[in-house]
C-alpha cells in the first residue's frame, strides 16, 4: 500500500512494516463490535453507520473540526475490494468541488491477531446527511439542489 502525490496503488502483497501491535500515537477502541485503530489526534464521537464497504464514525480533530472516519476492513482481501477502494480514494483525492467530500487523511493498520490483513481508514469532512437520505426525503429537489 503506497500513498504518494500521484495517488494510491494496491500491490499484491501486504507491507511487512505494518505491525500487529498498536502503534505509538494511535488510539484503539471497539465500536459496535468493530475494532478501530485511529490516530490519537482524532477523538471518536459516535457510530454513524455501516455498509458493504465499511463502518463510519464521527470524530473531532484537535481544533474541534468534525470529521468522518471510514474503516474498510481487510482492504486487500480480494481484487474487487482492492480495486473499488483504490478507485474511490483516487477519485476523492483528485476531485475538487464544493459538493464532493475530500480526503483529509488516509492510514492503514494491521488489526490485532491478523494474518496478513490490512485495514484502511479514510478520514473526510463530516457531512450533515448523505445522498440516500436526501433522495428518500419528501422534500422536492430543485435545480439548486442538483
Amino acid at each position: 500500500f503506497e500513498v504518494n502525490g500521484c495517488g494510491v496503488m494496491a500491490t499484491d502483497t501486504v507491507p511487512t512494516d505494518v505491525d500487529e501491535a498498536p502503534k505509538v500515537g494511535t488510539r484503539t477502541l471497539t465500536i459496535r463490535g468493530t475494532h478501530f485503530e485511529v490516530d490519537e489526534r482524532y477523538e471518536v464521537q459516535k457510530y454513524l453507520g455501516s455498509g458493504s464497504y465499511g463502518v463510519v464514525v464521527s470524530a473531532r480533530t484537535p481544533d474541534g473540526t468534525p470529521v468522518a472516519i471510514k474503516k474498510i476492513a481487510n482492504v486487500f482481501k480480494n481484487d474487487t475490494t482492492a480495486k473499488r477502494t483504490t478507485r474511490e480514494v483516487l477519485l476523492m483525492m483528485h476531485l475538487r468541488h464544493e459538493n464532493v467530500i475530500s480526503i483529509s487523511d488516509l492510514t492503514a493498520a494491521a488489526p490485532p491477531n491478523s494474518a496478513g490483513t490490512t485495514d484502511l481508514y479514510v478520514v473526510t469532512e463530516l457531512m450533515d446527511t448523505d445522498l440516500h437520505k436526501v433522495i428518500r426525503s419528501p422534500q422536492p429537489l430543485t435545480d439548486q439542489h442538483v
